[in-house]
């Protein structure tokens, strides 16, 4: 096979919790349902341990396959200084996808969370690179699924409005708005006309303080002119679906079956290509502490610590707003 016909997959993790081994469920589940040339190129920082470099290399060589190492070091924080505290629950590595364009010479490569498992030839979804429609877009995406926002308590909805209220207007278009785990990015056409990392910063110096979905609230914002975005079937992310999970790429955002327990076909799924991965001898551990695992005393600390800076931070922003929109209305 010609090396243009090569499908290029890009995951981004950082090794914290062991997070590799979700990335190689990811890894297994595309090689295991495809037979086309896949090549697998894994963003990663120095957190990344010689064992789980030794398991992706074996997953590749053991599907016949190929994978390639970005160390990125700190190139994140040309975009934003202190991620891991603005965005506990996301930290730097939500930023890595950003970086692709100047970091991988291709044209056109998918992107993928690693809380996902791909349920379908991988080359469906390759193909829409091919499409004559698809070559003016910067990325292929499917459209957020809706949400019952009815289901949220209080709390949640109002920091929605407030969070809304001093973002672009555009993220309160749903029609406009996709989730950015699974992204075909046309790399060729971003680098022509864009520098995604420096509007990347400068949206963040604007909106960190009210932007609480990093990455996705930048790109949403970014590319929401008519054409920007290849709209896909929704099956090519499919989110919120425990039960739906036929010729799909099923997408766990929010509900981890290592985090949460649940008896579902979508997490049977999940546990059944752990099982087939390089990191098989890691199940009867995670499934011990899966109702548990995240929820530790000592991490939750932290992470409350972290939300009361963030909001901390968003009040001052929002009162600093204020007094600048009065300023300007009374000169």
């Amino acid at each position: 096979m010609a090396v243009d016909d090569t499908i290029q997959v890009a995951l981004a993790f950082r090794d914290y919790a062991r997070y590799a081994r979700y990335a190689g469920v990811v890894m297994t589940s595309i090689f295991s349902h495809t037979k086309s040339r896949v090549h697998v190129t894994l963003l990663h920082d120095s957190t990344l341990m010689d064992e789980n470099r030794n398991r992706f290399e074996q997953t590749a060589e053991r599907w016949g396959q190929s994978v390639s190492f970005v160390d990125v070091g700190e190139q994140v924080f040309q975009i934003f200084a202190n991620p891991d505290e603005r965005w506990p629950i996301f930290g730097r590595a939500a930023l890595y996808r950003l970086l692709m364009p100047d970091l991988l010479n291709m044209p056109w490569a998918i992107y993928l969370d690693c809380d996902i498992v791909v349920n379908l030839d991988i080359a469906e979804l390759w193909a829409v690179s091919k499409q004559k429609e698809a070559q003016n877009a910067f990325f292929a995406a499917a459209r957020n699924p809706p949400v019952d926002r009815a289901k949220y308590n209080w709390l949640v909805r109002w920091n929605s409005k407030i969070c809304g209220w001093a973002m672009p207007p555009v993220l309160l278009d749903r029609s406009k708005l996709f989730n950015s785990g699974v992204l075909l990015m046309n790399l060729a056409r971003i680098r022509e006309k864009r520098e995604l990392a420096k509007e990347a910063s400068d949206f963040f110096k604007r909106y960190a303080h009210f932007a609480t979905l990093p990455d996705n609230n930048f790109l949403c914002a970014a590319f929401s002119n008519d054409g920007d975005v290849f709209w896909v079937d929704e099956r090519f992310n499919r989110c919120l679906d425990f039960h739906n999970i036929d010729n799909a790429i099923v997408h766990m955002a929010g509900a981890q079956p290592w985090k949460v327990f649940r008896d579902t076909p979508r997490d049977d799924l999940f546990w059944k290509t752990l099982a087939e991965s390089e990191w098989r001898g890691d199940l009867l551990e995670m499934l011990r502490k899966r109702p548990i695992e995240t929820y530790r005393a000592s991490e939750g600390i932290r992470l409350i610590r972290s939300r009361v800076s963030v909001y901390k931070d968003r009040f001052i922003a929002i009162i600093k707003a204020l007094f600048h929109f009065l300023c300007r209305r009374r000169s």
